[in-house]
């Protein structure tokens, strides 16, 4: 279990994936979710570029602005409202699985 076992209730989380987006015009946390995109970004590049199969597969060689990390994350998140509620430290993996499901490999 990630976090360990909690005993007794449940833990309850103080800031949240959806906290995050809903604070995305400010500076921060566009940042963060730019950010994640970019590292992902990159090592979908790594991947690519050693012959090995990618994370996600954007058509050619599609520039991804911020708002549009943004956009792809929201949308995810409209399209799965429980990984809302997923504490902040979870957003990486969250925007990995969002750029899979919107530039999906075949």
């Amino acid at each position: 279990m990630l976090g360990g076992p909690t005993i007794g209730k449940e833990k309850k989380v103080e800031f949240t994936v959806g906290d995050m987006l809903d604070h995305a015009d400010e500076g921060r946390w566009f940042s963060a979710i730019v950010g994640a995109g970019k590292g992902i970004e990159g090592a979908n590049l790594v991947m690519e570029t050693n012959k090995r199969p990618t994370l996600y597969c954007p058509p050619g060689r599609l520039a991804v602005t911020g708002d549009q990390y943004v956009r792809i994350l929201r949308g995810y998140l409209e399209k799965n409202p429980d990984l809302a509620k997923q504490e902040l430290n979870s957003y990486g993996w969250i925007m990995a699985e969002a750029l899979a499901d919107t530039f999906p490999c075949k």
